[in-house]
This record gives C-alpha cells, structure tokens and sequence, in this order.
C-alpha cells in the first residue's frame, strides 16, 4: 500500500510508478539478446504513462528505494511557476519529471524524487508548494 499526503485528495496521474527487483526488469524488457547493464543486486524505478496515442515505460536504475512522487495540479502554467517549484526541488535528486499536461483547463506535473529522511519533510514540502499562488492542489505519495 502507498502512503500518500494528504490520503483524501485524489489528483488524476498521468503515471503510475513502482519500484522492482532486476529480475522483475528482465522479465518485463529484456531479450536475452540484449547485454546485461545492471547487477542482480540493483533495484529500478520503472515508470509507466499511458495516453490515448502512446504508452511509455521509462526504468531508472536506482540506488536509493525510497522515492517520492510529488503530483501538481495547477491553474496556469508559465516559466515563473515551474521556477519556483524548482526551487523546492533544487534539495532533491529529481529522477523523472513528466513535464507540464494540460487536463479539463488545468495543469499538471508529476516528480519522481528521492526522498529524504523523514515523512514529515515530505508533506512539508507538499505544504510549501501548495503555498504557490497557482498551485491548486500538490500531493506526495511514497513509491513502493
């Protein structure tokens, strides 16, 4: 089960994301044609969008297992808004970013990211980014 912050907003994802063992990665997108990259050892991000014209399946090779997914949904899109969520992210090794869509006259992005210590910084960044003007709604979930 995810955790999510706060558990009673529900924003529309653009992707859904799991972390999996090497093995689970070669099962999934390996011939064994291709050469072996990873260790037995190494976990992976793999990320899966789904859209009405294209479905993608991005993997990242990981080290840490403890990633969060930061979802955005905003009211107006431009340069100065997506600046200053960077900045909140600029502490955090970004993994994947799925760019700014827009959904019924909103916007929204989602952000793979490492986590860091505790649970509470990660809905105190949720917190701080909801305090932006164009932000809407902004929630976290811990990617397992």
């Amino acid at each position: 089960m995810k955790t999510k912050y706060p558990v009673d907003v529900d924003i529309t994802s653009i992707t859904e994301g799991f972390i999996r063992s090497k093995a689970v990665y070669d099962s999934l997108l390996l011939s064994d044609k291709l050469p072996q990259l990873y260790s037995l050892k190494t976990k992976f991000l793999i990320i899966y969008a789904i859209y009405p014209k294209l479905s993608r399946i991005t993997c990242y090779p990981i080290k840490s297992t403890l990633i969060w997914k930061l979802k955005i949904v905003l009211t107006s899109s431009n340069a100065k808004i997506v600046s200053r969520i960077a900045s909140f992210l600029k502490m955090y090794e970004i993994i994947h970013t799925t760019g700014i869509s827009a959904q019924n006259e909103k916007y929204i992005v989602e952000n793979y990211i490492t986590g860091k210590n505790s649970w509470e910084q990660a809905i105190d960044l949720s917190l701080e980014i909801n305090k932006i003007a164009e932000v809407e709604k902004c929630s976290i979930e811990i990617i397992e």
